[in-house]
């Protein structure tokens, strides 16, 4: 079991990290973390688990676009089951547990696919990951052949 000392040091990352994501602040999250390389891809503490669904749930879009252009894996493993489009869908909804983002584009024009659908915020998250993500459904055993 962990010291009073080493869950605080614990919370002071945490509190690091976290503020660095919420202001969307690429050189604050390097810093913040033990290893700046585990940004945008690697092993961040299990508290923040994977970079860009973190970002999904707490960064502004400019920020999540930003860890996409420096080669965030929107089809990576993820431990919870609840990978980056799930989060995305997650957030272009009011659903329980979750709010749904606000903070979208000012480009008053619909994206006449989804239109109606989602509010502006969720639409452009879900079409910045969508392009970028492969839907693979494994074979299940004696279905389908």
């Amino acid at each position: 079991m962990p010291t009073d000392e080493e869950r605080c040091v614990e919370a002071r990352v945490f509190e690091r990290i976290d503020a660095a994501f919420r202001d969307g602040n690429l050189d604050a999250l390097r810093q913040a973390v033990e290893d700046p390389a585990v940004v945008p891809n690697g092993r961040m503490p299990d508290t923040i688990g994977s970079c860009l669904v973190y970002a999904i749930y707490h960064s502004p879009l400019a920020f999540i676009r930003t860890l996409l252009e420096i080669g965030a894996d929107p089809n990576a493993p993820v431990d919870d089951g609840f990978p980056p489009l799930i989060g995305a869908l997650c957030k272009v909804r009011e659903v329980p547990g979750s709010t749904r983002r606000t903070d979208g584009d000012s480009d008053p024009r619909p994206f006449s696919s989804l239109r109606g659908l989602y509010p502006r915020a969720g639409r452009e998250l879900f079409l910045l990951l969508t392009p970028m993500i492969s839907v693979h459904v494994p074979p299940t055993a004696g279905w389908a052949r």
